[in-house]
């Protein structure tokens, strides 16, 4: 019996070659040949054998295979056939009808495909195909007529069909280019060893020509993986040894019409962003898709043949497992939230949904669907800590979405709303508040909302039980995934006893201050008097009293201003800090004209501050002007806008600020019996400089005197 070994047969012999079936005795188609007297010989060969006989040029007629065969897949054999030899005839005789087959049979080009039940006297059939198979084969030598080219061959093989020679593709099909997922088709630069094992891809180099394996894992370049049938032939192509690889899906989505409505679905499952594999009955991991492979860190090498106990976190009872098994074993869906652990041992938690993949009733495997929820889940766990942190809290505290709809109210609200907290939840402030309040909070929702930054700000609503309250609320900005803006949180604080508090201290302080105005005028206009009638010690000490009252009214003056500004403080704007320096030091030369002041500044310089910064920049001027201890201060006013800042800083040759007074004003000494600051104007400058939100800062000058720098912030920086 010729086979493998065979040395190819001499141009002038007509040769057909059986391809052996386990199922046949070998001894009939031999002796068969002999009724067909142009066919001068006949060979009984196995799959490889067939395919070396052409791989060295034998001259064959026709070839005649059975399905099944033994060890290879006769379809992959027909198109291995087809390379080599595009035009020889191949007869396919098989036992049962399958359509399926014969519609592949049929796109690899074979000669004929022949049912034996539905050919009763199929053997003679055969011989009358093997006589026109000569026939033609004479006429092809004697007139040289073309069969069909490689290329259409390639195109019209039913499976992927790659050329490999010196580890490189060197030619293939689209269906292998839709295998693999590569959209533009080119696998110039896709190395096969890749792709699939090199054991399979070494046919030749090691005395093998023909490899067929099943459950091959197929690695494709950008989209994941998955079980392919896998056949390798070595042939020669454009006259030099190379490897045919062919290759068939069988993976689930592709064999199970139950799961596959073609390239469609199996392209969507590797492009979903969910993780999605698939199992056998007995759970083994058949199938996994690239979002798998990211999501767990697992390759689908890796995977295939382990079952999902690969992802067990060990956080998770046996129970749950059971349950799981039990309910989809019965054809039943299981999804729940799953905790899994990574490849690299961090825990994940997915929304997980297992259904069983049935056919005629039978359990025929499993898909899984998983979505990663970490991130969610973790949020949800913050949440709920905020929740339980909010609910603990006297001061109503609220988050709302975009449209302003309560999604978290602690009891606070619910006390003063006069309602659930239940009833609360996707409702907003016009359930329970005025509606002129309640539209003032929702323009400053969505001024938060457009801003992206937090307002603070003070309503007084009309509440259902409790009157009218004041409330000083702060709303935050929340945001979403992505970074925009979602909803808001607010913190409000009644500060309406505080608020009535304020009035109380206002009036007293009015009427206290009223009081001490009236009784100093009284004491200076007596001073004065005295000071007229007077003379020597009488006269003098007239004198001081006067200077002293007139330091006490101004004293009460500025408590005045202290007091109004901290009552009702202004928010801050946009201010020219150099026009503000001219304008004060154009001032104290003419309350001064004994004193030098000098500004350095540019033409603009703004910043954002409360109004009242220039009387801060005005104090400071007039403190080094009045406690110099020479007859004509020198003072400095110099501006600068530099980075995120814009300062002022004043500078004198006088005796100083004493360290006490710097160290109280800057906090960095508390307030006490004996710690305290003796110029009421610098505490004006220090509250102005703090509203502003800016620093205050104190330095030698030299060669003697202070420097005070108001530092606040430009509009850039804010």
């Amino acid at each position: 019996m010729s086979d493998a070994s065979t040395e190819p047969k001499p141009s002038s012999e007509h040769v057909f070659l059986w391809v052996e079936s386990e199922l046949r005795s070998l001894d009939r188609p031999l002796a068969s040949t002999r009724q067909v007297p142009a066919i001068e010989s006949g060979a009984t060969v196995s799959v490889p054998g067939a395919l070396e006989r052409l791989r060295r040029g034998a001259d064959v007629s026709a070839i005649v295979c059975e399905q099944p065969l033994p060890n290879a897949d006769a379809v992959a054999f027909l198109e291995a056939v087809r390379v080599q030899e595009p035009a020889v005839p191949v007869f396919l005789v098989t036992g049962d009808h399958d359509e399926t087959t014969a519609n592949r049979a049929r796109q690899a080009g074979v000669t004929e495909y022949l049912v034996e039940a539905d050919h009763e006297g199929w053997w003679n059939e055969v011989i009358e195909l093997l006589e026109m198979a000569d026939q033609y084969h004479r006429r092809s030598r004697t007139v040289g007529a073309a069969g069909p080219s490689l290329e259409a061959v390639l195109e019209t093989a039913p499976d992927g069909l790659g050329i490999v020679r010196d580890g490189r593709f060197v030619d293939w099909n689209g269906q292998l280019c839709d295998l693999l997922g590569v959209a533009d088709c080119t696998l110039s630069d896709v190395e096969p060893d890749d792709i699939v094992d090199p054991k399979l891809l070494s046919v030749g180099a090691e005395g093998d020509t023909y490899r067929h394996e099943s459950g091959v894992p197929i690695t494709r370049p950008s989209c994941g993986s998955l079980v392919a049938e896998v056949t390798t032939a070595s042939i020669q192509w454009d006259g030099a040894p190379a490897t045919l690889l062919i290759c068939r899906d069988r993976s689930p989505a592709a064999a199970d019409p139950t799961l596959s409505s073609g390239k469609r679905l199996q392209q969507a499952i590797e492009d979903a962003g969910h993780a999605v594999y698939m199992t056998a009955p007995d759970g083994t991991i058949r199938y996994v898709n690239a979002a798998f492979e990211t999501i767990t860190g697992y390759a689908a090498r890796e995977a295939l043949g382990q079952t999902p106990q690969l992802l067990n976190s060990g956080l998770t009872p046996s129970s749950y497992y059971e349950g799981l098994w039990e309910t989809i074993t019965a054809g039943d869906v299981w999804q729940e939230t799953v905790t899994n652990r990574r490849k690299n041992g961090e825990i994940y938690h997915a929304d997980q949904t297992i259904a069983p993949v049935t056919a005629d009733g039978t359990v025929h495997g499993f898909i899984a669907i998983q979505s990663d929820v970490t991130a969610k889940k973790e949020m949800e766990d913050d949440l709920r800590t905020f929740k339980s942190i909010v609910e603990r809290i006297d001061d109503p505290i609220m988050i709302q979405d975009s449209a302003g709809r309560f999604q978290v109210v602690n009891d606070a609200v619910s006390e003063l709303a006069g309602l659930s907290r239940g009833e609360l939840i996707g409702t907003d402030e016009f359930a329970f508040m005025d509606d002129a309040t309640a539209e003032q909070i929702q323009t400053m929702k969505s001024r938060v909302l457009e801003r992206g930054d937090p307002v603070t700000y003070e309503v007084s609503p009309e509440l259902p039980g409790n009157g009218e309250r004041r409330f000083s609320t702060v709303r935050y900005p929340q945001y979403d995934d992505d970074g925009t803006p979602a909803g808001t949180l607010a913190i409000c604080r009644d500060v309406t006893d505080i608020k009535k508090h304020q009035r109380q201290f206002r009036v007293i302080e009015r009427v206290l201050r009223h009081n001490l105005r009236n009784h100093f005028q009284v004491i200076r206009g007596v001073a004065e008097s005295i000071e007229a009638e007077g003379s020597g010690r009488v006269a003098e000490n007239a004198q001081t009293v006067v200077r002293t009252t007139d330091a006490v009214l101004e004293t009460v003056d500025k408590e005045r201003q202290i007091t109004e500004f901290l009552s009702e403080p202004e928010p801050a704007g946009t201010v020219d800090l150099a026009q503000v320096a001219v304008s004060v030091a154009e001032q104290a030369r003419r309350n001064h004209e004994d004193a030098a002041v000098a500004v350095d500044s540019p033409g603009q310089c703004n910043a954002v501050a409360v109004n009242l910064i220039d009387r801060a920049v005005e104090e400071l001027v007039e403190n080094a002007i009045v406690h110099s201890d020479g007859d004509s201060p020198t003072v400095t006013v110099t501006v600068t806008c530099d980075g995120d800042w814009a300062q002022v800083a004043v500078a004198d040759d006088g005796p100083g600020i004493p360290a006490m007074e710097r160290d109280v004003l800057t906090g960095r000494r508390e307030i006490g019996p004996l710690n305290h600051g003796q110029g009421i104007g610098m505490w004006i400058v220090h509250l102005i400089v703090q509203e502003s939100d800016g620093r205050l800062e104190f330095t030698e000058n030299e060669p003697r005197g202070s420097v005070v720098t108001v530092a606040v912030p430009r509009p850039d920086r804010t």
